[in-house]
């Protein structure tokens, strides 16, 4: 057994026999362990439909919540897998390494069958980190641009990709007294040059209007950032990213509601 500061590697065999497999299958099993294969294999399910996946090269993954996936050489889609919360036993059958995933409700039953295998690993792995989705700069703009309040309540967008000789405005706004705010979007954390660049567009405007704002608007701002911003009059507004998956998500499934 190979132990690691994140987890271990409890089985690593090449080219075991199938009563070696069976027996390290069994074992993985036993202690709820991340178990994958490589080997030449059958596969048939039977269920809500029924379906026969001829003898080939394959890569088996069973996970500890009692998912399987089975991938062939190319693509990234499972070709066949059972859910989370499957039954899994194994079992040496008529000179196969048997593995069957089984489901009560709904009724089905997926079972592998190897004639050799060629690679076995078992892990127990330790993750509870959650994935964290990075908006672009362009969903966000779609998202501020459906939900103003976000940045402030009252806010009006008259014009999105505003240009001049300065550069492209992300959005230009009017707030509830009627100033003109011009929003700069960064989907990470806004630095100086954001802080210039929205400095440079509020600059030029004020040549026509003198009444106007500048707010960035980012999940964050680093320290020198947020210094220069007070320096030269302008405003920081933090947006919650996964707030703004939601609203963008909910947006997307309305527009397919309508089509």
């Amino acid at each position: 057994m190979t132990h690691s500061l994140e987890g271990y590697i409890y089985h690593n065999l090449l080219n075991p026999s199938l009563e070696e497999a069976h027996d390290a299958v069994k074992e993985s099993l036993t202690r709820t362990l991340l178990l994958t294969l490589i080997g030449l294999c059958q596969v048939s399910y039977q269920g809500r439909a029924s379906s026969e996946l001829d003898w080939g090269d394959r890569l088996i993954v069973i996970k500890p919540d009692g998912s399987v996936l089975i991938h062939q050489s190319q693509g990234y889609e499972p070709v066949n897998w059972q859910p989370p919360g499957s039954i899994i036993n194994t079992q040496l059958s008529e000179g196969y390494l048997v593995i069957k995933a089984i489901r009560r409700k709904p009724a089905e039953e997926l079972i592998i069958r190897f004639t050799k295998v060629y690679a076995l690993t078992s892990a127990k792995l330790f993750d509870t980190s959650k994935i964290e989705m990075h908006l672009t700069e362009e969903e966000l703009r779609q998202v501020i641009l459906e939900n103003p309040h976000l940045v402030e309540e009252g806010l009006r967008p008259v014009a999105k990709e505003w240009g001049d000789f300065s550069g492209f405005i992300d959005i230009f706004c009017r707030d509830k007294n009627g100033n003109l705010v011009v929003l700069e979007l960064k989907n990470e954390v806004a630095d100086q040059q954001a802080v210039s660049q929205l400095y440079r567009y509020v600059s030029s405007i004020k040549k026509v209007s003198p009444l106007v704002r500048g707010i960035i608007v980012a999940p964050r701002i680093t320290k020198e950032a947020r210094r220069l911003l007070m320096t030269l009059g302008l405003e920081f507004k933090q947006v919650n990213l996964s707030k703004c998956r939601s609203l963008l998500q909910k947006s997307k499934d309305s527009q397919s509601k309508l089509l």
